[in-house]
């Protein structure tokens, strides 16, 4: 159980870093010519959302059953994309005229966090 686990969470980083990454890009399409968001970025969006906290509740049940990451700042990369996840669902009204640049740079950033997460994964 723990091997698929460990898998899933592998396949999951890249899944996330790719979705997060295509996100970004399409914000910053619609942002820099000035476009609304259409409503199937706003469901990528969720995507991706959804992709942080499977991360993360793969990488909590990975840590409780005793695997460690290489890198102590690897928790790091899975915890502040959950938090800032947090905050951009809580204000997603307030952002209405700059959603497209706001998730162009929250997406861009988790899917570098990604690519740290992926750098710094799991030594088992």
């Amino acid at each position: 159980m723990t091997a698929v686990l460990l898998k899933g969470h592998t396949i999951g980083a890249f899944a996330l870093t790719g979705a997060c990454a295509l996100g970004g890009i399409l914000s910053a399409y619609f942002w820099a010519s000035k476009k609304p968001v259409p409503r199937a970025l706003d469901i990528w969006y969720v995507v991706c959302y959804v992709l942080v906290y499977v991360q993360v509740a793969m990488g909590a049940l990975l840590y409780s059953r005793g695997f460690r990451p290489a890198d102590a700042t690897h928790v790091l990369y899975g915890i502040t994309p959950a938090v800032a996840t947090m905050i951009l669902v809580s204000s997603k009204r307030s952002l209405e005229g700059r959603r497209a640049a706001v998730m162009t740079v929250a997406l861009l950033a988790f899917a570098g966090m990604g690519v740290r997460g992926i750098l710094t994964g799991f030594a088992g």
